[in-house]
């Protein structure tokens, strides 16, 4: 074996080694030691976004509805500036002093019979709204013809039955996603919320009692905070019966680089996860 030979088989090698390597970055779960609870407080390690997951597609019912329906979908940076007013990203990511703790980027969740050819299931973003836990109705202060934004991009799941393929499913995800976001009504929102409310049940009850998800406006900043090659934000659905009964299907946020690819190591620090947040309603 000659020289040129040896240093071709060593690179290959290394490359192997640098693949396996990142792959093992983007599957292990790490301690959540290191998150600024203060800051974000419904922040999750990655090993629980595949638990929940995994709850979801564990039910027999829902798993039905998901097979047949998209249901996932992506929210560009640049849409998500011009939902809260901002010009560029880094405005988005540097103002949020004039925000206060009860601000708050609120998602409804919708489904949709029938829609461009299959069922959707989709979330719909809110601008920020001010949080009054005086009012349990995460839905009375939309005007019916207030437009609110969803996803012109929407996707399946693989039929996945074990956290390891979820986990495969989620690091292979890829794909440019730079279609703009579209928009449709308060009325339709509310009606679409309700018709999620019906459709996604188990033992004959509905999972959820709200149609709402909100985040801190902070923790949503923080997700898109990871470096210069975010470029926006893909949503999931997960299972928790034990934690929160009242609304069970759970919000799973994750963040997506420029080459469309889930953020699931930290940009900054490959020996740290990164962040990934979960939530329904109320915010706080």
């Amino acid at each position: 074996m000659n020289n040129k030979t040896i240093i071709l088989v060593f690179l290959f090698l290394g490359a192997i080694s640098c693949n396996n390597r990142q792959d093992d970055l983007r599957r292990r779960p790490t301690t959540c030691g290191h998150y600024d609870s203060t800051r974000v407080q419904h922040q999750i390690c990655y090993d629980s976004v595949l638990i929940l997951m995994n709850n979801f597609y564990s039910q027999n019912t829902l798993r039905e509805v998901a097979d047949k329906s998209f249901i996932g979908g992506y929210f560009s940076f640049n849409t998500i500036n011009k939902i809260f007013g901002y010009k560029d990203n880094k405005s988005f990511i540097e103002n949020p002093a004039e925000l206060s703790n009860y601000t708050v980027a609120k998602f409804f969740v919708c489904y949709k019979e029938t829609f461009l050819g299959k069922n959707q299931f989709f979330l719909a973003l809110e601008d920020s709204s001010t949080y009054n836990p005086n009012i349990n109705c995460c839905y009375c202060n939309i005007d019916d013809d207030k437009k609110v934004t969803f996803p012109s991009e929407m996707f399946t799941i693989e039929k996945s039955i074990s956290k390891e393929e979820i986990d495969t499913f989620l690091r292979r995800q890829d794909g440019k996603t730079e279609n703009e976001n579209d928009s449709i009504k308060g009325k339709k929102v509310k009606d679409y919320g309700f018709d999620f409310l019906r459709n996604f049940q188990v033992n004959g009850g509905a999972t959820n009692v709200e149609i709402c998800g909100a985040f801190n406006f902070n923790e949503f900043q923080s997700l898109l905070d990871q470096g210069d090659r975010v470029a926006g934000i893909r949503y999931y659905l997960g299972y928790d019966s034990i934690a929160h009964p009242r609304n069970k299907v759970r919000i799973i946020l994750i963040g997506v680089d420029t080459d469309g690819r889930n953020i699931l190591v930290n940009p900054n620090n490959p020996d740290q996860e990164a962040k990934f947040l979960e939530k329904s309603w109320p915010p706080f």
